[in-house]
């Protein structure tokens, strides 16, 4: 494994087993946070610009240049909202605050240019979309997913 950035001390390159080397997946949003504040030096706020997407991504990003975008967007953390049904998502919505009112406003202003997509501008709460996704058994749907990752696709990577 490479040691990049998580301790200077350790050698660059080391060689061990797999199990042996404390990587784990990461099996929850609550743990993506715990790992991503201190990694990215972030605060991390409820998605509660694009309620529809948040049962799929639930966390905003602010940098300290107030930079901001929507995160954990992989196959991994993807897979992690579809396992739970949608609870790990409904976790970290309930923990995390609202972002703040500058970053809410860049985004609205982003979105008025994607008015033709629904996932993006349908308003509500976060916590309703991830009760009413479970309900309707979308964590077991491959072509919603694919919708989300598109519709995401259409956003800035940050702003």
């Amino acid at each position: 494994m490479a040691n990049d950035t998580v301790n200077a001390n350790k050698p660059r390159v080391e060689i061990v087993p797999f199990a042996q080397s404390g990587f784990s997946q990461i099996t929850s949003f609550k743990q993506f946070a715990h790992i991503a504040r201190p990694y990215w030096q972030v605060e991390l706020y409820r998605n509660t610009v694009w309620p529809a997407l948040a049962p799929f991504l639930p966390i905003i990003c602010v940098g300290k240049n107030q930079t901001s975008w929507l995160t954990a967007a992989n196959d991994e953390m993807l897979k992690v909202a579809m396992c739970s049904e949608f609870k790990s998502p409904l976790e970290i919505i309930d923990i995390l605050p609202n972002p703040p009112t500058h970053i809410i406003h860049k985004w609205q202003a982003v979105l008025d240019k994607h008015a033709h997509i629904s996932l993006l501008t349908q308003t509500g709460s976060a916590q309703v979309f991830c009760q009413q996704y479970r309900i309707e058994q979308r964590h077991l749907d491959s072509a919603f997913r694919d919708e989300i990752v598109i519709v995401y696709s259409h956003l800035p990577k940050g702003i």
